[in-house]
């Protein structure tokens, strides 16, 4: 008897053919003995699609179309608001380090200062002459304005009167160097006043004195830019140069960030042309979801990855907790018009070798569970979800999952505990590098 292979295609098949042939052969042989004949009737496995060998599937009932807004997930850090390196404003030596790292300090607090010696030294030399400048500006000119020649030479006369009254005192007197300092006092101012450049001295002196009142103002700043002060409130993050050494204003002592946070995320220039200062924008860590309002958007894309920075303010009120700086946090943003499809899990689609995604379906034909293959478009993706369009319908039967084991008209049984309906509580997909591999294509 002559066997095809075509029904040799399951164990149960193979069982089935080879009993019926058993029972032929037995037929035959009682026929011999009788003229009953028997009727033989395969195994009901063999045609019912009982195979025990038939996979068991998790399905999903399909849900009715939904409309949704498509959004898009970009991964931030959160940052401070501002950081700063600080240096003075001079070169010489530290000479205190007036904070710690991780210390919390006021705006204007003073962090750090400069050896100030040479400064004061330097001060102290200008004002001495500034004063002296102002006193002999004083005797030329007591009044601060220019004399007339008549008030000069009357102002000559009288210094003369004096010195003469000063020098017939000095005869009745034992107070000698009393006198003789008043007495050379009077000598100078003559001198002064019998000088025929006078005006030209009282020039030269203004000068002077504008000139010395310049280098204190100079030095001044000096002595500002010899002590660092906090230009913001915030934590003094790093500390990169200690006492003894020698800096200059281009070589940073130490970094300040401000105590304000805000999440740096790079997007897509499509989404960062449609943002808005203060649009509120949902964020979300591995354990928190939150809210944050947009602060700044740059300008000008990144010439490597062609993207822009979206600087978001956490909203304090959506989250009672504080921020690290270094957190990741990924933020969701509208992008395109709403769509309407079919919500699935990614796991349950199917790349075929020409990009046609498509997904299986579980059809009762006649009291057989078969696999048919259902091609869809994928209008939006939102994580572990899909929405697609499609050859499909609200109520079609959907594997969920483990589709790279399946192939169109093959026999399954559906696992009555995965069954699932839009209202039921998901089960967990399969966890297999093929479902893993859809997830990230679909993105």
């Amino acid at each position: 008897m002559f066997i095809s292979k075509r029904r040799l295609r399951s164990p149960a098949i193979r069982f089935g053919t080879l009993t019926s042939a058993a029972a032929v052969v037995a037929s035959l042989l009682a026929g011999c003995t009788s003229e009953k004949s028997v009727s033989v009737v395969p195994p009901a496995e063999s045609i019912s699609g009982g195979d025990e060998s038939a996979l068991y599937v998790s399905v999903l009932e399909v849900p009715p179309p939904e409309t949704v807004q498509p959004t898009q997930y970009f991964t931030g850090m959160v940052r401070p608001a501002r950081t700063s390196d600080l240096s003075f404003g001079r070169s010489a030596r530290i000479a205190t380090i007036e904070v710690a790292e991780g210390a919390t300090v006021e705006a204007n607090a003073q962090l750090a200062t400069l050896d100030q010696s040479t400064i004061e030294a330097k001060e102290t030399g200008l004002r001495e002459a500034l004063e002296a400048a102002q006193n002999e500006l004083a005797e030329l000119n007591p009044s601060g304005e220019a004399a007339s020649p008549e008030e000069s030479q009357q102002r000559l006369e009288e210094l003369r009167q004096q010195l003469n009254q000063l020098e017939a005192e000095t005869q009745n007197t034992n107070n000698n160097q009393d006198v003789s300092r008043r007495i050379g006092s009077l000598e100078r101012q003559l001198r002064l006043m019998d000088t025929s450049n006078r005006q030209q001295r009282i020039q030269e002196l203004n000068r002077q004195i504008s000139e010395t009142e310049g280098e204190l103002q100079q030095v001044e700043a000096d002595q500002r830019g010899g002590v660092l002060t906090a230009p913001f409130a915030g934590t003094v993050t790093r500390i990169y140069k200690h006492e003894g050494a020698l800096v200059s204003p281009a070589v940073p002592v130490m970094q300040l960030a401000s105590q304000s946070e805000v999440v740096k995320v790079t997007v897509t220039n499509a989404i960062a042309s449609t943002l808005e200062l203060d649009d509120e924008v949902n964020l979300q860590t591995e354990e928190d979801t939150f809210k944050g309002r947009v602060r700044a958007v740059d300008a000008q894309l990144d010439t490597n990855t062609r993207t822009r920075t979206v600087s978001i303010d956490i909203i304090a009120d959506s989250i009672d907790r504080e921020f690290i700086a270094g957190e990741v946090v990924t933020a969701q943003f509208e992008s395109g018009d709403p769509v309407t499809g079919f919500r699935l899990p990614v796991t349950s689609l199917n790349r075929g070798a020409s990009g046609i995604w498509s997904v299986y379906i579980v059809e009762n034909r006649d009291g057989v569970e078969r696999l048919a293959e259902r091609q869809v478009e994928i209008q939006h993706s939102a994580g572990s979800e899909v929405y697609v369009t499609g050859d499909l319908e609200a109520g079609d039967l959907v594997v969920r999952d483990g589709v790279h084991r399946l192939v169109p008209g093959q026999i399954v049984h559906i696992s009555s505990t995965h069954v699932e309906s839009e209202e039921a509580e998901e089960a967990e997909p399969v966890n297999d590098e093929s479902s893993n591999a859809r997830e990230e294509e679909t993105e």
